[in-house]
């Protein structure tokens, strides 16, 4: 599962993560990126161009775009085959550029839940694998939008939450772009868990838990329960 999401890094940041990519240069950052909102991707191209979609993939047969709210998570293992998702994956692959995800771990004791920060250790931007859709109202409109893949939950987020979101390491980014790639199996061989080695996670405030809170506050760590201190770094 990812449903918040953050990128805060500037466009020079983007720019030496993603050298052969093209970058929107007055890319403003975000702290807590929400489903419905306008998110950043990368979709292909020579060389790949960064554009603007709506986050919540709502496929080009649909009645009404609101069924993109129930379609910001595709999981890896099946989209190729969803109705929602089959001709995208095969056709309409994207990045999508983060430097960190939200989850919601239990508190031992309570019943509230609070939430934890996923990141690099070193900093570092990163991209997810997703897919994106055109939808056209019936004037004529366009609507752009996308999906985040999501693949079963490495050691590090498994206390957190079952799903974790598919990260396309830097070396196969293009191939994950390329309309090049088309069996199935090449595809979803990209997608798997990362090792976990090079993320860390961290417990943040509950700011983050409303949408129109976007800003550093949303990134600080809060102390962990003793219970829990094992868990962060």
């Amino acid at each position: 599962m990812c449903g918040r999401y953050s990128l805060a890094k500037d466009a020079k940041l983007l720019a030496d993560e993603f050298p052969a990519f093209e970058i929107i240069a007055k890319l403003a950052g975000r702290y807590n990126i929400a489903p419905a909102q306008p998110i950043a991707v990368f979709k292909g191209g020579r060389p790949p161009a960064m554009d603007i979609v709506q986050w919540g993939l709502v496929p080009p047969w649909a009645k009404d775009p609101a069924i993109g709210s129930g379609m910001i998570n595709a999981r890896a293992e099946t989209a190729a085959e969803k109705p929602a998702f089959r001709a995208a994956f095969h056709r309409k692959r994207c990045l999508v550029p983060a430097d960190g995800w939200y989850e919601w771990g239990a508190i031992p004791g309570q019943k509230t839940r609070h939430p934890v920060w996923f990141h690099r250790r070193d900093g570092r931007p990163f991209s997810f694998a997703g897919l994106w859709e055109e939808w056209h109202d019936r004037e004529g409109g366009l609507l752009m939008t996308a999906t985040i893949l999501t693949v079963p939950a490495n050691a590090l987020c498994r206390p957190f939450h079952d799903r974790m979101p598919a990260i396309i390491d830097p070396e196969n980014r293009e191939t994950w772009l390329s309309d090049e790639t088309t069996r199935t199996s090449d595809l979803q061989a990209l997608l798997r868990p990362q090792p976990g080695n090079d993320f860390a996670v961290r417990r943040v405030s509950t700011r983050v838990n409303a949408v129109y809170h976007d800003d550093p506050a949303c990134i600080a760590e809060a102390p962990a329960p003793p219970q829990q201190t094992e868990l962060f770094d």
